[in-house]
């Protein structure tokens, strides 16, 4: 469950934004609609299939610091296409 008056209710929106508008669905691994999330380990992306009940923090291919804001978000090998959201700008504390 999502509280309105979440702070970090803003961050949760954009990386849901980027799942539909990267093609989520259609990732090898981690999506949605996949059961499996094989990320290997000792790289620290391990976590939950994306856009589920977990903190987004907790998804798979993402890292945050300890304030659970997103640092990283790590698309690399997944199959992701699709065009960058035009709100990736509004995650302060993500690292390129």
């Amino acid at each position: 469950y999502i509280c309105p008056d979440d702070p970090k209710i803003i961050q949760r929106y954009v990386m849901g934004k980027i799942y539909y508008q990267m093609n989520g669905d259609d990732w090898l691994q981690c999506s949605n609609a996949d059961n499996t999330c094989d990320v290997p380990p000792g790289q620290g992306y391990e976590g939950e299939n994306w856009l589920n009940a977990a903190h987004e923090c907790d998804w798979a291919y993402v890292k945050c610091n300890t304030d659970r804001c997103i640092t990283h978000i790590e698309v690399d090998e997944n199959a992701v296409t699709g065009t960058l959201v035009d709100e990736i700008d509004w995650l302060m504390f993500l690292q390129v």
